[in-house]
């Protein structure tokens, strides 16, 4: 036996699959647990989505307790994920023999396989967003309501506005930055990637004071969506001249304005958009009740898309478990504020979406003809007798 074959069959071991399928249920645990308090995505992207984790102690401690400030480190999901799939692969190429016998049980493996690399590719991949708009309205960009971005718009050209964008990602407290493309520096003061409203507290010259939150988890029923504020200030490269401190906030309404030397300027602190390839207008929406409830039977966004760079142009109605899907987006009915005329489509773009339909009529198929293939042989070995 070489060396290699020696490695495969170690890796391949049984003893190795169950132990990481132990540890794999317990990040599952953790992180169910962990979503109470620190959010879905936050703990998908780190507990799930990553090679390892430090798992707070203090989640396994109940309400009224004081917790112990202490962590351990433990392998994340992609982590646990890439050694079972190592474990299955050494196990397809050193224990099972490739014969029809084997075939069923082959197939429901590869269906696994490819179960695992579905969630890997939607990880790297797939990107969620929102149309928010009201009837009428025209959209032609999504917003991210899981990231924020810091938008300097120069409004001092007659003909056009200059715009520069800096996603969340660079905004960190006391990094100054700097581009060849950027007529300044921008320095980062502090950034809140929650933040709430204290009307009670005048600041300056304004009637209210904006503060740090925790970030919200969607248990319990709260808000799902945070409010950023930052504090920035523009530095001229040249002179380095400093503007005085400005706020930018997801809690005003409208661009701030600011002059910095002869550019007039609105800052915007915004959730990430996502430009398409094509315009969705709200033509009509619908909204019905179970009769004598306000629980939803259904609601319904009657739509025109229309494709700048084909020039496709069609409508249709998006609903629920009805979406659209167009140009490797699927378009969600997700809420409706009928009142306001508002309604907010879901866009989800993940190259990898049949994979998982894919990988699942695999295993399926799978093990029917692994069953029927163990029943017509039990049942031959019966006629014997």
């Amino acid at each position: 036996m070489t060396a290699l074959d020696s490695l495969l069959h170690r890796l391949s071991s049984l003893k190795i699959t169950v132990t990481l399928l132990a540890l794999s249920i317990f990040l599952v645990f953790a992180g169910t647990i962990a979503q109470t308090t620190q959010g879905i995505w936050p703990v998908v992207d780190g507990y799930f989505r990553s090679l390892y984790v430090w798992i707070d102690i203090a989640i396994f401690v109940p309400g009224g307790y004081e917790a112990p400030s202490a962590s351990f480190p433990y392998p994340g999901g992609w982590l646990l994920g890439g050694l079972l799939l190592t474990n299955l692969l050494a196990a397809q190429v050193t224990r099972f023999h490739y014969t029809w016998k084997r075939s069923g049980i082959l197939l429901s493996h590869l269906g696994l396989l490819a179960l695992m690399l579905s969630e890997l590719v939607t990880g790297l991949v797939a990107q969620e967003a929102q149309f928010v708009f009201v009837k009428g309205q025209t959209a032609h960009y999504a917003e991210d309501i899981r990231e924020f971005e810091l938008a300097l718009i120069d409004t001092s050209q007659p003909d056009r506005d200059d715009v520069w964008v800096v996603p969340e990602s660079r905004l960190k407290p006391g990094r100054t930055l700097t581009d060849p493309i950027l007529p300044f520096h921008i320095e980062i003061l502090s950034v809140y990637p929650n933040s709430r409203v204290d009307q009670n507290t005048p600041s300056g010259d304004l009637p209210y004071t904006i503060e740090p939150a925790t970030e919200s988890t969607g248990a319990s029923g709260e808000p799902t969506v945070d409010f950023a504020t930052a504090r920035i200030r523009l530095i001229d490269p040249a002179t380095g001249k400093a503007s005085d401190d400005l706020l930018v906030s997801q809690w005003f309404r409208l661009p701030q304005p600011a002059q910095f030397g002869d550019r007039t300027l609105r800052l915007d602190l915004r959730h990430k958009r996502i430009f398409k390839p094509y315009t969705v207008t709200l033509l009509d929406l619908e909204h019905e009740n179970y009769i004598g409830t306000n629980r939803p039977k259904n609601f319904q966004s009657h739509v025109r898309v229309n494709d700048h760079q084909t020039d496709d142009q069609f409508e249709a109605l998006i609903y629920m478990n009805h979406p659209l899907r167009y140009r490797g987006d699927t378009l969600y009915q997700h809420q409706m504020e009928i009142a306001n005329g508002q309604s907010v489509l879901q866009v989800v773009s993940n190259p990898g979406w049949l994979i998982p339909y894919i990988s699942c009529t695999m295993i399926t198929v799978g093990l029917t003809v692994h069953f029927f293939l163990s029943l017509t042989r039990f049942s031959r070995r019966q006629a014997k007798r």
